[in-house]
């Protein structure tokens, strides 16, 4: 498809920010927005280029002034096909005219575990609250006795649920994002460890700005938060968690620089605020945003 755009708009500074999904794209753009040298308008997740410079609804002679800076998520094209639901289908081409291109990686493990608990309001069947329930109660359980119930157990039991196989899905997506930066290089990578520890030297340099704002992302999509940190798939994942992932991830991860360290914690605890207590607020604000009544 041929992509146009408006050319009274193209003197704006434009910045893309790519990734998977919880791999930090939203913190990371609330946190350019937040820095950026001059008035910036924050677009979350437009499926193609076209027209997102009428976002900005202002008088000509004030949108050169303005910094654009545009998130999207980088899951395998045709996701749908997987039951899952309101997942963009992106038109990734259309995006690449952009000054500045910034793409997040993220501990594998880490992004298993955000994905895994997440990943319910984005299907069509497992956020129903029969199974949304049964799926917090699996989490409970793990809570309890985190070496009871392995990731594999919580994944096959969504994966039945939904009638895909989320192992895959993820997997595919993975294997998308490294494929993506072949077919569209000139990106900086950053990692999302590094967003976390905030150090942000070499994302700066190549920004031209320095990143001091803030990184919140407001009550509107405060649902995307968890943890705001990394390593806490050692209180996750079992020795068949290990077993089953750590081929799956070897090649990923020597690539961008994880250590090929599996070690589980030796006493794991796992948070209910970032297991069960987060499953249930997120299905929550999502029937809320529907108007209807189901709880967890």
């Amino acid at each position: 498809r041929a992509v146009t755009h408006d050319d009274r708009y193209l003197n704006v500074m434009k910045i893309l920010i790519a990734g998977l999904p919880k791999t930090g794209t939203t913190a990371l753009m609330f946190k350019i927005g937040h820095s950026a040298p001059g008035p910036s308008v924050q677009i979350f997740e437009p499926i193609h280029a076209d027209g997102i410079y009428q976002q900005a609804k202002m008088p000509r002679e004030q949108l050169d002034a303005l910094i654009f800076i545009t998130k999207i998520l980088c899951t395998k094209p045709g996701a749908k096909q997987h039951n899952l639901a309101r997942l963009p289908n992106v038109d990734y081409a259309s995006f690449q005219h952009y000054d500045k291109k910034v793409f997040l990686i993220r501990d594998p493990r880490d992004n298993l575990v955000s994905l895994m608990l997440y990943m319910i309001v984005n299907t069509t069947k497992l956020f129903r609250p029969r199974h949304a329930t049964g799926f917090v109660e699996l989490l409970e359980r793990k809570q309890a006795a985190p070496g009871s119930v392995s990731l594999v157990e919580i994944l096959e039991y969504m994966s039945a649920i939904n009638e895909c196989n989320f192992v895959d899905v993820f997997t595919q997506w993975m294997s998308y994002s490294v494929s993506y930066h072949d077919t569209f290089p000139g990106y900086e990578l950053f990692h999302y460890e590094d967003l976390v520890d905030e150090r942000f030297n070499d994302l700066e340099a190549y920004l031209g700005f320095a990143l001091t704002g803030d990184a919140q992302v407001g009550p509107r999509l405060s649902r995307v938060v968890r943890t705001k940190g990394s390593g806490d798939w050692r209180n996750w994942f079992t020795a068949a968690d290990v077993e089953r992932f750590r081929p799956i991830y070897a090649d990923y991860m020597q690539r961008h620089g994880y250590k090929d360290d599996w070690e589980p914690a030796a006493a794991p605890v796992i948070d209910p605020a970032h297991g069960s207590d987060y499953v249930r607020r997120i299905v929550n604000e999502y029937y809320e945003q529907l108007n209807t009544p189901a709880r967890l």
